[in-house]
């Protein structure tokens, strides 16, 4: 119904109850009317419950990274039961090289190398038998000829580089000038560019040296 048809029901039923009221009296009182039902109306949709639009929560992207071990390549040789090329996890011991290896031969003289030294990348273990002379530069630790590391091209000495294998002293010093021309070595291949180091002598350096 609209305001229209409610102001004449309004009037019809007051002609009917004989008020004898005048049109503006009878405005006044439709007005009020429609006042009291919108107020009404409006108060009771105040008073409905808000409706409540529940959204899915998106789904957490879960990103899995991949873990990333690093490792060492080492070359274990000696008295040991399968001498190689071994890839371990970075942080390995030297027992753990020989364990990887087949694990050390009864001939094996234990007592010549630090069992508990930390692998390098790029490293040679080489595990003596009894009564054997072991190489002058070794890797495996430190405590006697036998045990020490393979030198740092970075930082031996040129007594320490006159040590290697076909290295004498004229050599040494030229490796000493190419580091300090160059800012140091980079990698142990870069040692071909010192003059007297052909294919042949690296081969037999190479393990003998490192570069940190």
């Amino acid at each position: 119904m609209d305001i229209e048809s409610l102001r004449f029901a309004i009037r019809d039923r007051i002609e009917d109850w004989g008020l004898g009221l005048t049109r503006a009296q009878l405005i006044s009182i439709t007005a009020l009317v429609i006042i009291l039902v919108a107020g009404i109306l409006l108060l009771y949709s105040r008073s409905r419950p808000a409706r409540v639009m529940v959204l899915n929560a998106a789904p957490k992207r879960e990103e899995t990274k991949a873990r990333v071990v690093e490792k060492v390549v080492v070359h274990v040789s000696g008295s040991v039961a399968r001498p190689g090329i071994y890839e371990l996890p970075k942080g390995s011991r030297v027992n753990d090289a020989f364990t990887a290896a087949g694990q050390p031969l009864p001939e094996a003289d234990l007592n010549s190398v630090n069992l508990a030294s930390k692998l390098m990348d790029g490293q040679r273990v080489y595990l003596p038998k009894k009564g054997e002379s072991a190489p002058a530069v070794q890797a495996g630790g430190s405590g006697g000829a036998a045990a020490r590391l393979p030198l740092d091209l970075n930082t031996a000495t040129i007594e320490e580089l006159d040590k290697l294998p076909g290295v004498g002293e004229v050599l040494a010093k030229r490796i000493v000038n190419y580091r300090t021309a160059h800012g140091g070595f980079r990698r142990v291949e870069e040692l071909q560019r010192v003059e007297g180091i052909g294919a042949r002598k690296f081969e037999n350096l190479k393990d003998q040296v490192r570069v940190e």
